[in-house]
């Protein structure tokens, strides 16, 4: 599942392998249907990510990506392919990247700061860099609705953008709250906290070739995808349900986050 980690490697590989370089093929499809042609002969001059969203900017052009629950970008030689999965393809003289299974692909103008883009602007701070917190504790109590949960608000990137469905389910866990407490029974300070231990979680895994929350020998996470098996803390059975958040599963243990609290 990539989050906001794994797009900043993404990124970094991608940063690496075009910028500098001038365009000699690029391709664009959404649901495998062509787009306008993209620069072939400018220069590569920025690569960014932007919570889930990652961007190959040009002189002239940016495009943006954002490649879902089951995509990836990949980088290789000029020969990479990709089958019909490709989303976006951008080839210089020695390399070439591709986005697999994009949900979303966009061809818009340069700008020098990139939130100025539509699609970005609504985004909240990004929890890879330095942020302030009680702006993103602002935003999570004025942008909600009735049914709001801590596992939903973690994961709207109109609140802050970064974190997924791992980092809800390490995060709710590593605070002892149980996912689907209602925002409106949580302290800021503890709205906060929350907050705070899903960016310092994403930027500890930042160059890591494998997500961890948890250290020592056995299993690298606490309790996602871990439905049936026992606590590491407790040895109660892991659970699982499916939440607000477009009804995606949330993982929690019923002795160390119970209900109320």
């Amino acid at each position: 599942m990539p989050e906001g980690d794994t797009i900043a490697q993404w990124a970094d590989q991608v940063r690496h392998a075009l910028v500098g370089k001038r365009v000699v093929r690029a391709e664009l499809a959404l649901q495998r249907r062509p787009l306008a042609g993209f620069d072939v002969g400018s220069e590569v001059v920025r690569v960014e990510a932007v919570g889930k969203h990652l961007l190959i900017g040009t002189e002239r052009r940016w495009i943006r990506g954002h490649v879902g629950l089951h995509g990836a970008w990949r980088v290789g030689g000029p020969s990479l392919s990709g089958g019909r999965q490709v989303g976006v393809r951008v080839e210089v003289e020695d390399a070439a990247v591709l986005a697999l299974r994009t949900t979303e692909v966009e061809l818009t103008r340069y700008v020098d700061e990139v939130r100025r883009l539509p699609r970005l602007a609504s985004l909240g701070p990004d929890l890879m860099h330095e942020v302030d917190l009680d702006l993103v504790v602002g935003r999570a109590r004025v942008v909600r609705d009735r049914e709001r949960t801590l596992a939903a608000v973690l994961t709207d990137q109109v609140v802050a953008c970064g974190l997924g469905n791992v980092y809800k389910s390490e995060v709710c866990f590593l605070s002892g709250r149980h996912p689907l407490t209602p925002l409106d029974d949580l302290e800021d300070a503890e709205l906060k906290d929350a907050f705070a231990l899903g960016a310092r979680l994403l930027r500890e895994n930042r160059h890591e070739p494998r997500r961890r929350t948890r250290q020592g020998p056995g299993p690298r996470l606490w309790v996602y995808d871990r439905a049936g098996q026992p606590c590491l803390r407790c040895a109660d059975a892991i659970r699982v349900a499916r939440h607000t958040d477009f009804g995606r599963p949330v993982w929690w243990c019923p002795a160390c986050q119970p209900t109320g609290r």
